[in-house]
């Protein structure tokens, strides 16, 4: 199925205290090009994206197609800042984004700077997230992807009560991918009945 389930589009802007997680501009190229360089070690042993260490110009085509694919309505992308990171050129904290899987389903990724690491940002957005998606009444599953070795990113599924529901076998695509999947799953069901905990 080609349409989105999303009815709604999240917002634009979330206000998380501390936090404000806000749909990427042109205009954060150079601050994410920068934090992705200060985070690469990390990034490159989990994310397929940093095989390589991006230029600048890679992250102003990546922000560019996501404008497109948040104007498609199949992948909302947000970057992590301080409060106040409104303005151009704010010091990147992190990346997240809700991707659209039809029909009923939005699944949830997120990196941090590695400056950040350890402080719950990534459960806290994530959170934030899960209430976006949940707003449409279309969106039956949240979904949580890691690689079965990468305790920090499985961790935040834990912690916000989704379920293991499957893992799923495909190639590596990093160095620490052992190519094991774990899906994590988080249902309306789970919010209605006290498990999640958002």
């Amino acid at each position: 199925m080609d349409a989105a389930p999303l009815t709604d589009r999240p917002p634009e802007r979330i206000v998380l205290d501390d936090l404000v997680v806000r749909r990427w501009r042109p205009s954060d190229a150079g601050a994410l090009d920068q934090a992705v360089k200060e985070s690469f070690a990390e990034l490159h042993e989990w994310m397929a994206w940093a095989a390589d260490l991006p230029a600048e110009a890679d992250h102003a085509a990546y922000l560019a197609e996501r404008d497109r694919l948040w104007a498609d309505g199949t992948e909302f992308a947000y970057g992590i800042f301080a409060a106040g990171g409104d303005r151009d050129g704010a010091p990147v904290l992190g990346g997240t984004v809700l991707h659209v899987r039809p029909p009923v389903t939005c699944e949830i990724g997120y990196w941090v700077h590695s400056a950040y690491t350890g402080r719950g940002i990534a459960t806290r957005v994530a959170a934030a997230l899960v209430r976006a998606a949940f707003a449409d009444p279309g969106v039956e599953r949240v979904e949580i992807r890691c690689d079965a070795a990468n305790d920090s990113s499985a961790s935040v599924a834990r912690r916000l009560g989704f379920l293991l529901e499957r893992t799923v076998e495909r190639p590596p695509a990093a160095p620490g991918d052992t190519g094991r999947d774990l899906c994590w799953l988080l249902t309306p069901d789970d919010l209605r009945e006290g498990r999640a905990r958002l």
